[in-house]
This record gives C-alpha cells, structure tokens and sequence, in this order.
C-alpha cells in the first residue's frame, strides 16, 4: 500500500511537472548567438552637422553606437551578364541616422578589438537605410552575409514572438526576446517619408542597426529602441534598397 501511495505520489509530480514546462517546450526556440558574431559588428560614429543659424559653423561632435550587418548587393542579371561585379564583395548595412553627418565611422567585429574604418557608400535618408564599406580585406574575413526572409504573419501565437540582440561589452552578447505589436505604415517626419514599420514591444536593450529575428531568421533591422518598445523594418524594403545598391543606379 505504501509502494502503490508513493507511485502516486511520484507520478502526480510528474505529470504537475509536465505542464508547468510544457509551455516552454512549445514557445519558439531561442536563435543561437555565435553565428552573429560573423554577421553583426559594433558601429561608433561621430557626427557633426552644421548650425544653420551660422552656417560657416558646425555644432559640437556628437557619438552614437549602434550595430551593422554583413550585406552582399544582388546581382542585376546586366551587370551579371557582363561579368563587372565580384559576388564575394560584402557591405555593411545600418540606418541613416547613424552614419549621416559623420566624420568618422569606426566598427569593429568581436573576435577584433582594433576598429575598422569605414566609409558611406550609400545612403537614402528618407528610408533610413545606409550602406557602408570598409576597405581593409582583413576586416571581412571570416563574415558571412545575412540570409533575409519575410516577416512571418501573426497567424499563430508563435509568429509574434521576435528577438534582437542585446550588447553589454564588445565581448558579452545576448539574445533578447520581444514581441510584434502591430505591421503599419509610419510616418518618418525629418524626411517626410510614409515607411512600412514593425512596432514591437520589449527588445528595448537593442539599438538602431541591430537585427530582428522570427523564428530563427532575420526578418528586418531596427530602427531605435528604448522604454519597452522598438521600430523595425521589414526585409521587403532592406531587399529593395540593397537591390538598388545592386543596380549601380
């Protein structure tokens, strides 16, 4: 009787066991770190704009830190066709307000702690995209491009769950969970620009540059982050600037 009272015993605890951690088991697995320490790489810039009430001044250097990733430009089939175009060549991509006004961009890739300096290649100010290039062959050894997909619709529970990057020191990285609140079109005031927007809420710890994961693929990059809440953009729009990168035009 003794036995029979303490098989019950163990399988009630087996079974309370078995709910309390199925709901972990069925969340979305999280992405792992290691392969974006090829594909994402800390950007410092410095910018100074001039003062448009005294235009032959410019205002006090300024810094930001953010991150960028690794790009490769699509081919157009022409420039494909006529052979003028190294498909290895790889290119950083990060958001506009980074980068404009900068008089000195340095990134720098964790396994390196020598920053790089790179230069804008370009930038759509009203998209808010830019795309930069570093010169140093040293620094692109070892990166991989980033492999873009479609954000995925909310059609299950699942779907809204999202994550970036959450960067204490060059050297410690950590994967950071969020949400998708709402796929809407925003308004991009300082260029008057109407922009397909991800609103998300938590991956507050990330920062403009950093990528947005779904289910274990990159799906946007965000734009800015901060008191719970971030902005993204979707892959369709990052896949139509770097095509026009691509295009030469």
């Amino acid at each position: 009787m003794i036995k029979n009272t303490l098989s019950s015993v163990i399988l009630g605890w087996a079974l309370i066991c078995a709910i309390l951690l199925l709901p972990q088991f069925l969340q979305a697995e999280v992405p792992a770190i290691k392969p974006w320490f090829k594909q994402a790489v800390l950007l410092k810039s410095y910018q100074q704009s001039y003062d448009w009430l005294t235009p032959w001044e410019k205002r006090e250097i300024r810094t930001q830190t953010g991150m960028a990733l690794v790009v490769r430009l699509p081919v157009s089939e022409n420039t494909e066709s006529a052979g003028t175009v190294d498909k290895q060549v790889l290119h950083l991509l990060t958001t506009a307000e980074m980068v404009a006004d900068a008089t000195l961009l340095e990134v720098t890739r964790k396994d390196i702690r020598q920053p790089f300096q790179a230069k804008l290649v370009l930038m759509d100010y009203a998209a808010n995209l830019a795309l930069l290039n570093i010169e140093d062959s040293n620094f692109w050894d070892g990166l991989n491009p980033i492999d873009w997909s479609p954000v995925k619709s909310k059609s299950k529970a699942d779907d809204e769950n999202v994550y970036s990057l959450n960067i204490k020191s060059v050297q410690e990285w950590e994967v950071e969970p969020g949400t998708i609140q709402l796929m809407a079109v925003g308004h991009r005031r300082v260029s008057d620009a109407w922009l397909a927007l991800l609103k998300l809420s938590g991956v507050s710890k990330s920062g403009q540059g950093f990528p947005l994961l779904q289910d274990n693929e990159t799906v946007g990059i965000i734009l800015e982050a901060g008191k719970g809440e971030a902005k993204a953009i979707p892959t369709q729009m990052l896949l139509e600037f770097l095509a026009h990168a691509g295009s030469g035009s």
